[in-house]
């Protein structure tokens, strides 16, 4: 995996292609056959990195988020293992917590203004009405 990053993302482009891919994932399989354990063939070894991978920055991010948390609680119990912290190495700082140096986008889509406006149009039209029939009873009276 370390020497091949592009395998480790999963990522294809001209250069890595899926049987680029295909072929070293059946390198890793052979490699792993020489020692005890599950018996995979390439693609379901693939699918096991890929869910360590997903499993491993969700756990990360979690630990993050509750250490940032208000406090109060009890400490989180979740713990990054030895084969946690290897894979968060291995991926590299980037896919785990994005780029520092990008900004926040402070766009606001047209159709979340206008569901907005909608909203306050009928609370706005809703309290007139109980303004016109409030006036209709009082002068009535």
């Amino acid at each position: 995996m370390t020497k091949h990053p592009e395998l480790q993302s999963g990522k294809l482009s001209a250069t890595f292609t899926y049987k680029n891919a295909q072929k070293l994932w059946e390198e890793v399989t052979a490699r792993l056959r020489q020692i005890p354990g599950a018996v995979k063939e390439w693609n379901k070894w693939r699918k096991t990195w890929q869910d360590m991978r997903s499993a491993t920055k969700a756990k990360n991010t979690s630990i993050k988020k509750h250490a940032q948390g208000t406090g109060g609680g009890p400490a989180s119990s979740q713990v990054l293992t030895e084969i946690d912290q290897n894979i968060l190495t291995l991926i590299g700082p980037t896919v785990v917590e994005g780029h520092n140096s990008t900004q926040e986008s402070n766009v606001q889509f047209v159709s979340n203004l206008i569901i907005k406006l909608n909203i306050r149009l009928k609370k706005i039209l809703i309290s007139f009405l109980f303004l016109l029939i409030y006036l209709h009873v009082a002068f009535m009276c």
